[in-house]
């Protein structure tokens, strides 16, 4: 009878472990960065994680900043928008000391009139009757620029941005209910051999802790009870 109890406590402790929920997995990207020259020390949120070309796992989806530094050579700050499940390709050229550089460039959207624009998930404005806005100052780096207006699907875009350039970023808006068209894929470089890094460390899934949890419980009264 003991037995039989245990046997019922511990099935009823495993049924509760695999009804429990686990927690939504954080999205995260990866990010490949390069530069002209290569071997400059890459930090992202201020971390050191080695030097280009790099690759950096498991980085949290969404804008990350990060700094380029080498020897004779100004300090590159810029910015990555980093997308789920995706691989960012990111190429920085440095400038000498002493040369000029300018640590922003700009944006012209084209698009249709008062279409509303988002730089990084964050509205900045909207088109003019030309159907034109302009990002006078944009950190280096890659952005998500994404076009909204109702009554049409929405249009985002990774456009990359160089000190002292101009980039663009050209869209017509579809109608709700029509296909789009294929998004030409942007031009990206992809650096000839990535120096891998060790993904970034992560807490144990609450969902795998509970189930050990409750499944050491059921043995303790097991063993008890035997």
């Amino acid at each position: 009878m003991q037995i039989r109890t245990s046997i019922l406590i511990l099935g009823g402790l495993v049924c509760l472990a695999l009804c429990i929920s686990p927690a939504t997995a954080e999205l995260t990207g990866t990010l490949q960065i390069t530069s002209e020259p290569d071997g400059a020390e890459v930090y992202i949120t201020n971390v050191f994680r080695g030097y280009t070309p790099l690759t950096v796992t498991d980085l949290r989806a969404g804008m990350t900043r990060f700094q380029l530094k080498k020897t004779n050579f100004q300090t590159y700050n810029g910015v990555a928008y980093i997308l789920p499940d995706e691989t960012i390709r990111l190429n920085a050229v440095l400038a000498r000391t002493g040369t000029q550089f300018r640590d922003y460039g700009s944006i012209v959207i084209t698009s249709d009139p008062g279409t509303s624009v988002f730089q990084n998930q964050n509205f900045v404005g909207t088109t003019d009757d030309a159907g034109s806005y302009i990002i006078s100052r944009a950190d280096l780096g890659l952005h998500l620029i994404n076009l909204q207006k109702e009554g049409y699907q929405s249009y985002s875009e990774l456009v990359a941005v160089d000190s002292g350039k101009t980039s663009s970023v050209s869209a017509t808006l579809v109608p709700d209910g029509t296909a789009p068209d294929p998004v030409p894929a942007q031009p990206t470089q992809v650096p000839a051999a990535p120096l891998p890094t060790a993904p970034e460390q992560s807490a144990g899934s609450p969902f795998i802790v509970i189930s050990g949890i409750l499944l050491g419980l059921a043995f303790v009264l097991l063993t008890r009870r035997t």
